[in-house]
């Protein structure tokens, strides 16, 4: 399956809205789709969960903003074809739900209350297919068994062997999976709500078009599980995962505690980390391109060869980070503090520092080639050896920085107020 396409098409249109003034009809579809686009994403609706319901509100505030943008503006306005595409990304995935539960209800199987008639049915049928779990309690161990479209409410499950099983299109709702063993697992469009997977082995396990939310995975061991193609919603519970090699993709992770964290080769591609905690994470072949880390905490953070182009950090707190070799053009860092960080080698190309302090940060050999500095407070920074050609410093106060070395051809540097700075550029 392919990438969620509704959240990317979005974030594709709110990349292209920044800084842009709107018709005020234009301005005020487009925050009704806003709204729809959030009441989706937290899986809530009027309706009753209904969610083809606010699928179809985001399709139609993303028609008419873009038929008020061509009407107004006379053709040719480039937010047109991605309203449009979100649009008819809304109206794919209204489709697709509405398939897959029309599935369900031809598939349904027999109701089974008992743990001791569940494992009867395994004996007897040799999968439990499409069946619906209610009530069910205990442990199970049947690995590489069959749940295809089942459908699990107030189930709880302790300490099984659910190795390798599968549980594509299955439903999970206020079910619990207490330190279960589930790796090689298939979650592939599997649904969840309220749903515990704490202390579970989850390894190398596949979520390929699953939706879930309010989904608790502490202290559950992920590594090399890929929720890339997965909907991610109201912010799942991390504290205390074994994220290693783990991938996301376009996922609702507001405020997660991700501190003292192995993250070694973890991607949170387009990811929403706004708030979130990461102090003594270890980002080792880490990607966080075009992820939302807004406010986030990373102190005392180490990695090697990240990927964070067209990365959010604005008003993000690092500090005693060293990320050498970043490799982050376009990253946003306005109103952000950095403080004794060593971004050395770094790849910061047209990034923004607007209005940021950086004190005691190391750009040495970093290259910051039309970087955005202005009105930012430094503080004892180096450069030495930077590439800073083109860079805007305008109205940036600087105290004893060394720009020693460093390629300033095309630097601004108006109303730079500058105080036992060393300069010796080319």
């Amino acid at each position: 399956m392919m990438q969620e396409p509704l959240t990317s098409q979005f974030q594709v249109l709110e990349q292209l809205l920044v800084r842009r003034t709107l018709p005020a009809r234009a301005a005020q579809s487009l925050e009704a789709l806003r709204a729809a686009h959030a009441r989706w994403r937290q899986r809530e609706s009027a309706a009753g969960g209904d969610q083809n319901a606010c699928l179809g509100l985001v399709g139609l505030h993303a028609t008419t903003a873009a038929t008020v943008l061509h009407l107004e503006e006379g053709g040719g306005n480039p937010l047109v074809a991605p309203l449009l595409a979100v649009a008819q990304a809304a109206s794919a995935l209204a489709a697709e739900d509405a398939l897959r539960s029309s599935r369900a209800r031809r598939r349904a199987g027999p109701t089974l209350s008992t743990l001791d008639a569940l494992k009867e049915h395994l004996r007897r049928v040799g999968h439990a297919r499409s069946v619906s779990l209610v009530g069910i309690s205990g442990t199970l161990n049947t690995e590489g068994v069959d749940f295809r479209g089942a459908s699990f409410d107030a189930v709880t499950l302790v300490g099984g062997q659910l190795d390798t099983a599968r549980f594509d299109e299955a439903r999970f709702a206020r079910t619990k999976f207490d330190e279960c063993s589930l790796e090689g697992a298939s979650f592939r469009g599997a649904t969840f709500d309220q749903v515990g997977l704490r202390g579970c082995k989850l390894g190398s396990s596949r979520w390929s078009g699953a939706s879930l939310v309010r989904v608790d995975f502490r202290d559950a061991n992920m590594r090399d599980v890929d929720f890339r193609d997965a909907r991610l919603a109201l912010d799942p519970n991390l504290e205390g995962a074994r994220l290693v090699g783990v991938r996301f993709r376009a996922a609702q992770l507001r405020g997660a505690i991700l501190a003292g964290q192995d993250l070694t080769g973890a991607h949170f591609e387009a990811c929403n980390l706004t708030g979130a905690v990461m102090d003594g994470a270890r980002l080792d072949d880490t990607v966080w391109t075009g992820a939302t880390l807004g406010r986030a905490s990373l102190r005392r953070v180490t990695g090697a060869r990240v990927k964070a182009g067209r990365a959010d950090l604005r008003g993000a707190e690092v500090t005693g980070t060293k990320l050498v070799e970043l490799d982050a053009p376009t990253l946003c860092a306005r109103q952000a503090r950095f403080t004794s960080t060593d971004l050395t080698g770094c790849k910061l190309q047209d990034a923004d520092f607007e209005d940021a302090t950086l004190e005691k940060v190391v750009f040495t050999r970093g290259d910051l080639r039309a970087a955005r500095v202005s009105r930012a407070r430094l503080q004892a920074c180096s450069f030495i050896d930077a590439r800073l050609s083109f860079a805007d410093f305008s109205a940036a106060s600087a105290t004893e920085c060394l720009f020693v070395g460093a390629m300033l051809e095309g630097m601004k540097l108006d109303r730079m107020s500058e105080v036992k700075n060393q300069w010796s550029g080319t």
